[in-house]
């Protein structure tokens, strides 16, 4: 997958349905907290195939005036279910 094909994509289309309230209470974790570690979950690929996420960390993205602007998020493993 390109860059262009990630950056900005919504990230309710990278989450199952099963899996979307879950995604949204880690989201809201991470609005309150300003990050949060060793996350883990299931996604969907640009393939539509599911893998799962371990061990990652997700933070906000604020511009120079503490604005929030987005997410990001760095996995440090995952795996084909």
């Amino acid at each position: 997958m390109s860059l262009d094909q990630v950056i900005g994509k919504p990230t309710t289309m990278t989450a199952p349905e099963s899996e979307q309230k879950e995604r949204n209470t880690l989201l809201n974790q991470v609005n309150s907290h300003g990050f949060i570690e060793n996350y883990k979950g299931v996604r969907v690929a640009s393939d539509g195939k599911l893998f799962q996420i371990k061990d990652a960390t997700i933070w906000n993205i604020v511009d120079k005036e503490s604005i929030k602007i987005g997410q990001a998020v760095i996995i440090y493993r995952s795996n084909k279910l």
